[in-house]
């Protein structure tokens, strides 16, 4: 079974360390949830491909999660 940590509000001060902090555990992927796409795709540029990113406004209550895999585009 695989192991995925979920990180809200990624892509700012503290959602990044958690990233960084994360990615020393044996984890084998990290969902980094924020509103800014390009600040994720900096996220995952940064912290390579155990990052998926996924573009939510979770301040919204109708929201819809758009998530992006590269691995398919």
């Amino acid at each position: 079974m695989s192991s995925i940590a979920i990180i809200t509000g990624a892509t700012g001060g503290l959602g990044q360390e958690f990233v960084g902090e994360i990615l020393k555990e044996n984890i084998d992927e990290i969902w980094a949830v924020a509103r800014n796409e390009k600040r994720l795709s900096e996220l995952k540029g940064k912290f390579g491909e155990k990052v998926r990113t996924i573009r939510c406004d979770l301040s919204v209550s109708d929201f819809m999660i758009i998530a992006h895999h590269p691995e398919t585009a």
